[in-house]
């Protein structure tokens, strides 16, 4: 009988235990967020991510219970961004959004040195394709891109344009097509659209190439920026009769932006974090607030940020080494 009794014991001890831990697990995940998530743009105030992100914190604490904090980190465009995240904790507390240069630094090498590869990050979700585009002071001589181009080629080295950083993707873009079209310019880069928006009006470079969200958006809609291409599937609402750059003959891969937490963070707090991001993004009032300001969000998972990343190993990095940015 104390035999019997014993195992019986035993057994309800391991059944309670079983429970205890199968509601500590569901406990884990259920109570996240129990504070503040902090968004890091990796771009300056004022510029497309950090409006991006800021709006986005303003719908936060109706999906997750809890606010969003937004801090910028720019430089390196973005992988200062990507060293602060992983200095941080893995526990989804610290979410950065970042483009491909600091996705994948190991190819994008020129930039800085980074302290993470491709292969420390994990990604959340796609956040945006980011529209962007080449544009000009509203009352500049040039009407068209090919008014542009040809200036340059009678006037080599004039030329002076505003980016968001050396290699990044506009600027290669201007790379691409100054090859094709054999002029030479000088290159100003600044760390968020809202400064070179500012260098443009204020006539210090000729013209700017930066997302086209934000703070360009309405200097546009205002009739002091005038865009001259755009790089885009397809037109812009806040200028439909301007090419894109493909219509022009400039095929470019598209530029996005992702949110990414350490690797190290925990699957399920990883899927917590999309559902409620997924909500965002849905909600009415960001949506309202991104389509007024130019803003293209666009939902995806994983899968699609992983074979992203494949493009930029594959093809972009051959790329880099024919311009002279890689070895």
């Amino acid at each position: 009988m104390k035999l019997r009794a014993s195992r019986n014991w035993l057994v309800l001890a391991a059944i309670v235990a079983v429970v205890f831990l199968v509601q500590g697990n569901f406990a884990l995940g259920a109570a996240f967020p129990t504070k503040p998530i902090t968004l890091v743009s990796s771009f300056g105030a004022g510029g497309g991510t950090d409006v991006t992100l800021r709006s986005l914190s303003s719908v936060f604490h109706h999906h997750f219970g809890q606010p969003a904090i937004v801090i910028d980190k720019p430089g390196g465009a973005s992988i200062v961004a990507g060293d602060f995240l992983l200095s941080r904790k893995a526990d989804g507390y610290t979410v950065a959004f970042l483009v491909p240069t600091g996705v994948v630094p190991e190819v994008y090498t020129y930039f800085r040195e980074a302290t993470y590869t491709s292969e420390d990050l994990k990604p959340v979700c796609l956040m945006s394709i980011v529209a962007f585009g080449l544009y000009v002071k509203d009352d500049s001589r040039f009407q068209t891109l090919e008014d542009l181009l040809n200036y340059g080629k009678q006037h080599p080295g004039k030329l002076a344009y505003a980016h968001n950083g050396r290699g990044h993707s506009y600027h290669l873009l201007m790379e691409m097509v100054k090859d094709r079209n054999n002029i030479e310019t000088q290159d100003v880069p600044f760390k968020s659209g809202a400064d070179i928006a500012m260098q443009v009006l204020g006539g210090h470079v000729d013209f700017g190439l930066s997302q086209t969200a934000g703070t360009v958006d309405s200097l546009i809609k205002a009739k002091n920026l005038r865009l001259l291409a755009v790089a885009h599937s397809e037109r812009l609402p806040v200028a439909p009769e301007v090419p894109t750059f493909e219509e022009l003959g400039y095929k470019f891969r598209p530029h996005y932006g992702a949110l990414f937490v350490p690797k190290a963070t925990p699957d399920n707090i990883v899927t917590l974090l999309r559902e409620g991001l997924q909500k965002c993004y849905a909600d009415k009032s960001f949506t309202s607030m991104m389509k007024r300001m130019g803003f293209i969000i666009q939902y995806a998972g994983p899968e699609v940020i992983e074979d992203y990343i494949k493009t930029e190993k594959e093809i972009i990095k051959p790329l880099l080494k024919k311009l002279g940015f890689a070895k």
